[in-house]
Parts: structure tokens; sequence; C-alpha cells
């Protein structure tokens, strides 16, 4: 009888964590779709000519993470500055970028790349 119970206890454990999976496999999937089509909505509305001075208050309100939010300077001053606007996949290490560059307080470019 204790078999039995046994038997039933590691089966029905195995169907718990087999779920558990599913559900964790589903979330990141959707995390990382959402957190894709975020950081290429965002380099979409920014356009090439306009000012880049609105462009980290727009990141914000956007739900980038701020803690990436500063213009990384070029090594002199006819360089590009360049601004990465990062939103987080499923997990902290996966981030989807939208690489915005300025330069004489002008954006210049934006582009789609991704970090992980």
């Amino acid at each position: 009888m204790n078999f039995r119970y046994l038997i039933t206890a590691v089966i029905q454990l195995g169907i718990t964590v087999s779920a558990l999976g599913m559900v964790i496999m589903v979330y990141c999937y959707f995390a990382e779709q959402y957190a894709h089509k975020r950081a290429n909505d965002f380099c979409a509305s920014v356009h090439i000519n306009s000012s880049a001075e609105q462009v980290i208050a727009r990141a914000v309100a956007a739900g980038a993470v701020q803690r990436y939010l500063k213009w990384r300077l070029g090594r002199n001053e006819y360089e590009h500055k360049l601004l990465p606007v990062v939103f987080t996949g499923a997990t902290p290490l996966s981030r989807h970028m939208c690489n915005i560059e300025a330069r004489n307080k002008t954006v210049v470019g934006a582009h789609y790349s991704y970090l992980d």
C-alpha cells in the first residue's frame, strides 16, 4: 500500500515540475517578444534630424531601464554621442536595445541591437 502511495506522489511531483517548467518557458518567450517589440517600436519613433534633448524623457516614459540612460561621448568632438535605450527581456541580462546616435543635439541614427 505504501508503495502505491509513493508512486502516486512521484507522478504528481513530476507533473507539477513539468507544469512549472512550461509556465516558465511561456513567460520567457513572451517577455523576450515584448522587450524586442518595445525596443523596435522606440527606434521607429525616433526620427532622424529631430532634437536629441527629449530622447531620455521619452525613453523613461516608454519603460526603458534608467541606469543605462546616459549619453556616451565619442573620443573627440567630431564623433557621435551614443545613448543605449535598454529594455530587459526574461532576465536582467537579456537586453534589447535601441541605440540612438546624436551629433550637435540632433539625432543622426537609431538602430536595434540585442545583448545577451
